[in-house]
């Protein structure tokens, strides 16, 4: 049965001109064409010829605009590399997922590497609005609900009241640290810094550790104590419990981020 063969896309048959044309390099003339010996540099005036007659084929302005390299993924990351690296500025990359994986992963790579350095000053500022937009809104809700609690405050529901007026200022308060912190200029590597950290880091990671058990401990009481709820006001005791598990979730997954935190200071320690 005869086949067709249909891949020329990913490895075409060599043409008989360019073989012939080659195959005294692959057999007779292989010296290195670095070389500072005479066969060597008989080789450079080969390719170097070949580079004067590509680029009339080409239009180039001169010669020296004829890169050759050793094959097709080589020469994706060189023309994709060089134009970004004359371009420093842009910051998109466009393309399709129909192109060659040596195309994708190089364009994957480079965007990842564009929005850690070119972009990370625009998107911490632009972070940084959006979050004082957040804090904006927390004042307003705080008082509100202050407001709120204050007519309520012969209910004996008010007391979960009081509880959310308590986190909202404390969400006020973060919020207004976090937009501090992300204006300032992050020195990474300081003197004490990380060395202070890592002196510390298995004491940190133990008592992390342990209350995370600890947090983990009070929602499965509250969620037995839940069951038992059903006295007067039962309603307000079913919710505050709620609110408590749901806290003590919270509070686990910010242990983890500390926790995260921890090893990325010890990471981007300088060795």
């Amino acid at each position: 049965m005869e086949s067709i063969y249909l891949d020329n896309n990913a490895s075409t048959k060599i043409d008989e001109r360019v073989f012939a044309a080659m195959q005294p390099y692959l057999t007779n003339h292989y010296a290195h064409p670095s070389s500072p010996h005479l066969l060597g540099t008989k080789v450079r005036e080969k390719i170097e010829q070949a580079r004067d007659s590509v680029a009339v084929l080409l239009g180039a302005n001169h010669p020296d605009e004829i890169v050759f390299t050793s094959g097709g993924t080589e020469s994706i990351n060189t023309a994709i590399k060089g134009v970004l690296a004359a371009s420093p500025t842009r910051n998109h990359i466009v393309t399709t997922k129909v192109e060659h994986i040596s195309v994708l992963n190089v364009c994957l790579y480079e965007a990842a590497a564009r929005r850690k350095t070119v972009n990370a000053k625009k998107e911490r500022e632009i972070l940084v609005v959006g979050l004082e937009r957040l804090l904006r809104k927390e004042s307003k809700i705080v008082e509100e609900y202050h407001s709120l609690a204050e007519m309520l405050e012969s209910v004996p529901v008010s007391l979960l009241l009081n509880w959310v007026v308590i986190e909202e200022e404390a969400h006020h308060t973060i919020l207004s640290n976090i937009i501090h912190s992300l204006k300032q200029t992050v020195q990474k590597g300081s003197e004490t810094g990380a060395d202070g950290v890592e002196m510390e880091r298995d004491a940190m990671l133990f008592w992390i550790a342990r209350l995370r058990m600890k947090e983990l401990a009070v929602v499965a009481d509250c969620r037995s104590l839940k069951s038992q709820a059903c006295l007067e006001n039962g309603d307000v005791v079913d919710a505050f419990l709620e609110a408590m598990i749901m806290d003590s979730e919270k509070h686990q997954r910010f242990l983890m981020a500390v926790e995260k935190a921890i090893e990325n200071i010890m990471m981007s320690r300088p060795q």
